[in-house]
């Protein structure tokens, strides 16, 4: 991070986000303050996207805290929702931000809101999907209405498919 040009951009993001997987509080700050500080919008996306990847619950509520901060400009908060709801740590805490301030992302980032409902197909339980539905049923998806729809059918198959495979998952586990 003290030189970015000293490391191969193919390398530096997936080195980032496995730090991040493992970091630690202070880990996370400098990654925030990388974010605020850099100049290039490449160097920007790169540490603002490693935010996302802590596991941490502490940091994944500091990371979820700072989407809604004011401080993730307009144009990568869509990303950087949708990567937080891609990580399973992160997943649950971000769709419970992301209902409660719905109304700020309509205003915010109305024609980008199919980066965060096309990421709701990363759930895979029917719960969520009930729970998606009876959001949407009073809350319009608009722009991401058809993301929406992709996302659910992904949720369905991959319901389906844990349904069709946990009892054979199970009796492997058992025989060992």
């Amino acid at each position: 991070m003290r030189d970015p040009a000293s490391v191969d951009a193919t390398i530096a993001l997936p080195a980032l986000n496995i730090a991040a997987r493992y970091g630690n509080a202070a880990l996370f700050d400098r990654l925030r303050s990388r974010y605020e500080q850099s100049k290039t919008p490449d160097l920007k996306r790169r540490y603002l996207n490693a935010l996302t990847d802590f596991r941490d619950p502490k940091l994944v509520q500091k990371a979820i805290d700072y989407a809604f901060s004011g401080a993730v400009r307009t144009q990568d908060l869509p990303g950087y929702l949708a990567s937080l709801l891609n990580n399973p740590a992160a997943r649950a805490e971000t769709w419970a931000a992301v209902k409660n301030h719905w109304a700020d992302l309509n205003q915010e980032i109305p024609t980008a809101l199919g980066a965060i409902t096309g990421s709701l197909g990363g759930f895979c339980d029917a719960e969520a999907k009930k729970d998606f539905e009876a959001f949407f049923a009073t809350h319009p998806a608009g722009s991401g209405t058809r993301a929406l729809r992709r996302s659910m059918e992904t949720l369905d198959t991959c319901v389906a498919f844990r349904n069709a495979q946990q009892p054979s998952f199970e009796r492997a586990i058992a025989a060992q």
